[in-house]
């Protein structure tokens, strides 16, 4: 016996097809993405390609496996600049908003230790 209510995820991939095939494979894409994304990379110089290919096989790896790894270096070091910057940032907020030393640290520090 046919259901008499087709179910969401089913509705959804008719409406997706009656719009066009290409809606429908967006839809399912989406839907079914496992958390990777593919990048074409168009115009490699002939001698960074040969660089790539020689250190990937020294290293035992495919050029993908290379790739993929020279690119998440470049994505952590870019991570690491930018939570550095916003650090500094929020220590030159720290320090302005700190009060300022009528004495000078020195003399401050001297004293403590007279008083020992």
């Amino acid at each position: 016996m046919k259901d008499p209510a087709p179910r969401a995820d089913e509705a959804l991939t008719e409406a997706a097809a009656e719009s066009g095939r290409r809606e429908a494979v967006k839809w399912n894409h989406i839907r079914w993405h496992n958390g990777t994304v593919n990048l074409t990379i168009k115009n490699i110089p002939e001698d960074v390609h040969k660089t790539l290919k020689r250190t990937a096989a020294a290293r035992g790896r495919s050029l993908n496996a290379e790739v993929l790894r020279l690119l998440q270096e470049g994505a952590q070091l870019e991570e690491r600049r930018e939570r550095i910057k916003t650090t500094w940032d929020d220590f030159l907020k720290f320090r302005a908003s700190m009060p300022k030393l009528r004495t000078s640290s020195a003399r401050l520090i001297r004293e403590d230790r007279e008083t020992r």
